[in-house]
């Protein structure tokens, strides 16, 4: 019996280790098929001759023919590749795309290639794993957003505020410093947009609130929930844990406060809301002293910097402009003033692109494919691809990642486009290059982001799956209650009402939503991982 036994046991040993060393490389592959990728901008026949393109073909041994999206359109292109069986055997799609063909059962399920891989199942977080897998089965290799970031801080005017702390040497406003985290009391910064008013020119607000025309999410392309002033009233993203069920911002304790506070602003006369697209846009206002503070994007800041630096500068990429701009990452209550700890930032990091096979793949292709993602990130190659070459596209300097211009522009300008799947710890190094292209770009992004992992709070809807009641729903309802917003709060002839707002909200099926939205949480496995940082 003890010989019987042992002999069983060496062969579940053998059969383990025979399990275990089975590779992508063991499975049948094509060695060309067809890729539908994101949009880069270029021609279908640019795009294929990128210096990038031959890097990867010849890496990683696929001769792989690439067809962008098109700028519009999209969703019918995507539909009809998989309805009409078109000849593509990797489609990039979106994290509503994704959904959508899941529930059709029109995808390829990828659980033993992936199981088989090298690298794609080190170097893809679980949260990733988990939001491309439906009954126990993978169907798309996730692609993250780079890190857990915010993209937009207030712009101010750091002059005008040194003006203000001269002329009230008993009341001065502490300038937001890494001391206490780049933020700013809500009453001191009250205190500082009444003095900017009397800066600006005539005509102009101390504060510019503007339409972001780049922007695809309707509650920041007409922005009302303003997320560096949001957190100083307990409000951290729009979706949040509160007592273990998502609660939508209108349900929050502290918006009522918030609401009323900017409608206080407006009414003062102390903001300039951006109406349409057409009207005077933030950096606009800033760079012709029409306003003194702004919301703006980590893009914006080279523009605004070197507005105003001194005659005769030559380097203006490696300029800076210590005496006019300022930044603000997020305000705080007034009795956390000063109190780095207390600072809290929308952030946001998510899984809203994945990479996904036909059902009508030969096995041979759909192993093709997931082997040549996994190929792409092998360390040395995931490297070159996303940001080339030391010494010759970027440089390293105290541990960080840095693009040397004009060629990491030309050679890596396309690089995110050829992505399927990342290195994730790697590539949120690596991508901070793209936001150190300029020297006043990598001063705002990392006073914004000042020690994110340490206040940032990421919105759980960001990872939610197809759920019929809220994609029916969510869009029509939200887009509903941002309107009633603007019309109430910046409008001086109405005011802002909360029970009439969350009665609109329920009107269009909110109650419904917030049901499903938990329906959802309640089973969700990441809920407790997902965020570390928790509300003061």
């Amino acid at each position: 019996m003890k010989k019987l036994l042992a002999i069983v046991l060496l062969l579940t040993m053998v059969l383990s280790m025979t399990a275990a060393a089975e590779t992508l490389k063991d499975f049948e592959r094509v060695d060309s098929f067809n890729a539908m990728v994101t949009n880069g901008g270029v021609a279908d026949d640019v795009f294929n001759t990128q210096t990038l393109a031959d890097t990867i073909r010849q890496a990683t041994g696929y001769n792989v023919q690439f067809t962008q999206l098109p700028k519009s359109d999209v969703d019918t292109t995507v539909s009809n590749i998989f309805m009409l069986k078109e000849n593509y055997q990797y489609v990039f799609v979106t994290k509503a795309q994704f959904n959508m063909l899941v529930a059709e059962g029109v995808l390829a399920p990828l659980t033993k290639y992936v199981n088989a891989s090298a690298n794609l199942k080190e170097v893809i977080s679980e949260i990733g794993w988990g939001s491309a897998t439906f009954d126990g089965e993978i169907y798309a290799i996730p692609n993250s957003d780079p890190r857990e970031c915010t993209s937009k801080g207030f712009y101010f005017r750091k002059d005008w505020l040194n003006e203000y702390n001269q002329q009230n040497p008993d009341a001065q406003i502490a300038m937001p410093s890494e001391e206490n985290g780049y933020s700013m009391s809500v009453s001191n910064f009250t205190k500082m947009l009444e003095f900017f008013q009397t800066k600006v020119n005539a005509g102009g607000k101390a504060l510019c609130i503007e339409v972001d025309p780049a922007s695809s999410n309707y509650t920041e392309d007409k922005p009302v929930f303003l997320q560096t002033i949001l957190p100083a009233f307990g409000i951290n993203s729009e979706w949040a844990d509160v007592n273990g069920e998502l609660t939508y911002i209108l349900e929050q304790e502290g918006f009522e406060a918030y609401a009323k506070y900017m409608e206080g602003l407006f009414d003062k006369g102390l903001i300039y809301y951006q109406a349409t697209k057409n009207d005077t846009n933030a950096v606009n206002s800033l760079m012709n002293d029409m306003a003194g503070v702004a919301l703006v994007s980590h893009t914006k800041p080279y523009s605004l910097e070197t507005n105003r630096a001194p005659e005769g500068t030559t380097d203006l990429d490696n300029f800076v402009d210590e005496v006019f701009a300022g930044y603000i990452s997020a305000l705080v209550a007034d009795e956390h003033e000063g109190d780095a700890s207390a600072v809290r930032v929308w952030s946001k990091k998510t899984y809203n692109q994945y990479i996904v096979c036909p059902v009508y793949n030969t096995e041979a292709q759909t192993a093709a494919v997931v082997d040549y993602c996994d190929s792409k990130l092998d360390k040395d190659l995931f490297l070159r691809l996303t940001i080339g070459t030391e010494g010759e596209t970027f440089y390293v300097k105290d541990g960080g990642y840095y693009p040397i211009l004009p060629k990491f522009n030309d050679e890596m300008n396309l690089a995110d486009k050829f992505l399927s799947g990342t290195r994730e710890a790697d590539y949120a190094e690596y991508w901070l290059a793209r936001t150190r292209k300029t020297a006043a770009q990598g001063r705002m992004f990392g006073m914004i982001n000042y020690n994110i992992d340490g206040t940032g709070i990421m919105d759980p809807i960001h990872m939610i799956p197809s759920i019929d009641t809220v994609e029916e729903n969510l869009a029509t309802a939200r887009n509903a209650v941002v309107e009633s917003l603007i019309l109430t709060i910046f409008n001086t002839e109405k005011e802002f009402n909360l029970e009439e707002v969350q009665k609109l909200w329920n009107s269009k099926k909110g109650e419904k939503i917030e049901e499903a939205v938990n329906e959802w949480y309640a089973t969700w496995e990441y809920k407790d991982t997902y965020n570390n940082v928790k509300p003061l």
